[in-house]
C-alpha cells in the first residue's frame, strides 16, 4: 500500500529531491523546542525545504543552511514566499548567528555542530538533532551531555487508523522509524 502520508496540500507542492522531515517529526520539533512566532531560529540542512516550511510559517526569523546545491536550488524555489527566512548556500558549521532560541541540525555530522550550538543559543534556548541512526545519536548525546541540560530523545512512529463500523484497527502500513529526535536545553 503506497501512502502519501497524508502531506498537507502546501508540502505536496513541493519538489522533492531527497528524503524530508515528515509532519510527525516537524510537529515534535517545534513543540519540544518550544519555537513560536517570537522564535529566532537556525536551521542546518535544510534539505528541500519540508522542514523550513514549518519553521519559517511560525518564528519570527530563520535562518537555514544548504551546503548541496542541488538540494538549495529546490529549496529556494519551495520557500521563496516567506520575507522572514534567509538562505544559504553553504556549510553551516561555522554558523555566525547569535543569540537564538533554537538551532534545527539536520546532517550526519550533528555531534560536530554542538559546541557552536551551544555557543550561539539565549539561556534556555533548545538544540534539536534529527538523526538517523543509534550511533549518531550516541555520538551527538555524548557530546551534548556536557553542555546542555533536560537531555532527551524520541522516535515516532506512523500509522494509519482503519475506522469501520465492525472494527477499528491499525492498518497494515506502518512507519516505525524515520529518525531519532534528540533535544537538549542550554
Amino acid at each position: 500500500m503506497k501512502t502519501d502520508m497524508h502531506l498537507p496540500p502546501s508540502l505536496k507542492k513541493y519538489k522533492r529531491k531527497m528524503a524530508v522531515i515528515l509532519p510527525k517529526d516537524a510537529g515534535a520539533i517545534i513543540a519540544y523546542a518550544d519555537i513560536n512566532k517570537e522564535s529566532i531560529v537556525v536551521e542546518i540542512g535544510g534539505g528541500t525545504g519540508f522542514l523550513t516550511h514549518y519553521l519559517a510559517g511560525i518564528a519570527k526569523k530563520v535562518t537555514t543552511y544548504e551546503v548541496r546545491e542541488d538540494a538549495f536550488k529546490i529549496l529556494s524555489k519551495n520557500t521563496s514566499h516567506y520575507s522572514n527566512l534567509t538562505l544559504k548556500n553553504e556549510d553551516g558549521k561555522f554558523f555566525s548567528e547569535r543569540e537564538v532560541d533554537a538551532v534545527v541540525v539536520d546532517v550526519p555530522n550533528s555531534h560536530e555542530f554542538v559546541e557552536r550550538s551551544h555557543s550561539a543559543l539565549v539561556k534556555g534556548g533548545s538544540f534539536v538533532a534529527y538523526i538517523p541512526s543509534t550511533e549518531q545519536l550516541k555520538d551527538t548525546y555524548i557530546a551534548a551531555d556536557s553542555l546542555f541540560r533536560e537531555i532527551f530523545s524520541i522516535s515516532l512512529p506512523y500509522y494509519d487508523v482503519i475506522v469501520r463500523k465492525k472494527g477499528t484497527r491499525p492498518a497494515n502500513f506502518s512507519l516505525m522509524h524515520t529518525a531519532y529526535l534528540l533535544f537538549a536545553r542550554k
